[in-house]
C-alpha cells in the first residue's frame, strides 16, 4: 500500500490524537500553571487543555496532604487541598514508623498504603521530609519543619530551576517545534494541497522519523538529568513518547511538568504569576489558614500552621510585599461602591454582606469622599 496514501486517511486521527493528548484533567487538590505562549495562568479541578504548542509550558503544583508537628504528622487519606476539617485526618507518630516507602504515587508506612501524592516524584520528596525527620528528637524536628518551610517557599530557588532548566531543554524545544511544524504545517501541505503534491515524499518521512528519534534520545537523557531517577524508572517514564510519537511533539511540556515538585506552589506562582494574580492567590490561601488556626483545637497543629504562614509571609516579602499592602484596600473603581472582597477585590453596593464568589466577610470603604478609606477588621469564622 501507498504510505502517502494511507497517511492521507490517517492524518485526521493524527489530529484528534494530538488533541486528546493535550487534555488534562486537574485533580481537586492540584494546581496547574499553565502557559500557552508567555502569561501563565492557574487553572483547578477539571479537564483542561494543555501544551497545545511545544512553546507552551505547564508546570504541576499541589500541597502535600500531610502537617508535621513535633511527634508525628496528620495525613489525610482524602488528599484534598481543601480537605482541612481536623476529622478527616489521621495522627501517625514518628515512633511508629518502622519502614517507609513509595509505591509509585501511594506513600506506604510499615506496610500500609497511607496517602497519595499526585505525582511519582512528589512521592519521592515526600519520603525524603519524612524520612529526615522520623529520626531526629522534637525540638530538632520543630528547626528543621521550619527550615523545611522557609527553603519550599524560595523563589529564588525556584528562578534558578527556571533558568537552569530553560538552558537544558533548548535543544529539546528546537527539536519538538521543528516535529510539531513538520507535522501540522508542511504535511498536510504536501498530503492535501496539489501545489506541493509535487513533492518527494521519502525525504520529507524520513526528516520527520530522525526528528522523532532525535526526541526520544534527548528526552530519555534529560530526564535523568533533572530527576535523577534509576534506568528503569528512566525508560518507564517515556514509554509513552516512544508509543505515540505525538507525544514527542510537546515532549518538554511532558517531561518538565513535575520539575516544581518540591517546591510550594506559593514560591511557583511568585515566579510565574502576574503580579496581581499571585497577590489574590495568597490573600485567599493566607485567609484560609487564619481560618483554619481559628477552628483548629490542637496546639501542635497551630504551631505548624504559624511556621507556614510565616514562610509565606517571607514569600511576601522576598517579592516586596508587606502584610499590610496585601491587605490594604483598593482603590475605588466605581463611586457608589460601599464595600469590597478582602480576597478578590471584587467591589459590592451596600447592602451586601458577603462575597458571592469567596463567601467572607466583605469590608467597608469609608462612606465619605475625599476621607482616607476605613478598613473593618477582616472577620474569621467562628
Amino acid at each position: 500500500m501507498n504510505i502517502k496514501y494511507l497517511l492521507e486517511e490517517i492524518f485526521p486521527y493524527l489530529v484528534i490524537l494530538y488533541l486528546l493528548d493535550c487534555v488534562t484533567f486537574v485533580k481537586h487538590y492540584e494546581f496547574l500553571l499553565v502557559s500557552y505562549f508567555k502569561r501563565f495562568k492557574i487553572k483547578i479541578s477539571g479537564f483542561h487543555l494543555t501544551d497545545l504548542s511545544p512553546l507552551g509550558e505547564t508546570f504541576s503544583c499541589y500541597d502535600f496532604p500531610f502537617w508535621f508537628t513535633r511527634d508525628g504528622l496528620y495525613f489525610s487519606a482524602q488528599n484534598g487541598h481543601h480537605a482541612y476539617e481536623e476529622e478527616d485526618f489521621h495522627f501517625l507518630a514518628f515512633h511508629e514508623i518502622k519502614q517507609l516507602e513509595a509505591d509509585g504515587k501511594m506513600i506506604r508506612v510499615n506496610g500500609k498504603d497511607c496517602f497519595a501524592i499526585p505525582s511519582a516524584v512528589g512521592a519521592s520528596h515526600a519520603i525524603g521530609m519524612i524520612g529526615d525527620l522520623k529520626d531526629l528528637d522534637p525540638p530538632t524536628r520543630y528547626e528543621k519543619i521550619k527550615t523545611w518551610l522557609e527553603d519550599m517557599t524560595d523563589p529564588e530557588q525556584v528562578r534558578a530551576l527556571r533558568v537552569n532548566s530553560a538552558s537544558s531543554f533548548f535543544i529539546l524545544r528546537i527539536i519538538s517545534s521543528l516535529l510539531f511544524i513538520q507535522t501540522f504545517v508542511l504535511l498536510p501541505l504536501v498530503l492535501y494541497c496539489q501545489t506541493y503534491r509535487f513533492l518527494n515524499f521519502s525525504p520529507f518521512g524520513f526528516l520527520i522519523g530522525a526528528n522523532y528519534l532525535l526526541a526520544v534520545v534527548f528526552a530519555y537523557s534529560l530526564r535523568r538529568k533533572i530527576y535523577g531517577e534509576k534506568v528503569e524508572k528512566k525508560v518507564s517514564a517515556i514509554l509513552p513518547i516512544i508509543l505515540s510519537p505525538v507525544c514527542a511533539i510537546h515532549v518538554v511540556g511532558k517531561l518538565t511538568r513535575e520539575i516544581y515538585a518540591r517546591f510550594d506552589y506559593h514560591a511557583v506562582a511568585a515566579q510565574l504569576l502576574r503580579p496581581e494574580d499571585f497577590l489574590d492567590l495568597m490573600r485567599r490561601d493566607l485567609y484560609q489558614i487564619k481560618c483554619r488556626k481559628v477552628q483548629s483545637r490542637s496546639e501542635e497543629l497551630i504551631e505548624f500552621l504559624t511556621l507556614k504562614e510565616n514562610a509565606w509571609h517571607g514569600l511576601l516579602n522576598k517579592r516586596g510585599v508587606t502584610v499590610e499592602e496585601l491587605w490594604a484596600p483598593p482603590e475605588k473603581q466605581c463611586e457608589t461602591a460601599a464595600s469590597f472582597c478582602p480576597i478578590c477585590r471584587c467591589e459590592y453596593r451596600a447592602g451586601f454582606h458577603k462575597c458571592s464568589d469567596c463567601g467572607v466577610e466583605l469590608r467597608e470603604f469609608d462612606p465619605l469622599p475625599g476621607l482616607r478609606m476605613r478598613v473593618t477588621p477582616l472577620t474569621l469564622p467562628e
